[in-house]
């Protein structure tokens, strides 16, 4: 429908531009909105949350977010099939993302 809205004649983006250019701008927007957060835990703090689940293939992924009253970021997903067994290695991966956060940051 958003095509149709420029008529006949509309060029669309190369590959090349889609894959670097706005991928590329794409990352940048990620990134300043990103700062915003951090600059906001810093001033009001941020809590860690996980989540878990084992795929078809028995991999077991655990996704990482920072959430505050400015809202939730995705921060990374971890590939925890062979971490994730015991309490000590559960313990490290989140104090490991805990220290990439921030520790003075976490509440």
């Amino acid at each position: 429908m958003l095509v149709a809205k420029h008529g006949l004649g509309f060029k669309s983006p190369s590959h090349h531009e889609i894959r670097v250019k706005y991928l590329k701008q794409q990352a940048e927007k990620t990134s300043l909105v990103l700062e915003e957060h951090k600059l906001y835990w810093k001033k009001n703090g941020c809590t860690i949350m996980t989540n878990g689940w084992t795929e078809r293939r028995r991999m077991i992924m655990l996704n990482f977010l920072v959430n505050s009253s400015k809202g939730s970021v995705f921060w990374k997903s971890i590939d925890a099939s062979d971490t994730c067994k015991t309490t000590e290695k559960s313990f490290k991966m989140m104090d490991d993302v805990v220290e990439e956060v921030r520790e003075e940051d976490v509440i």
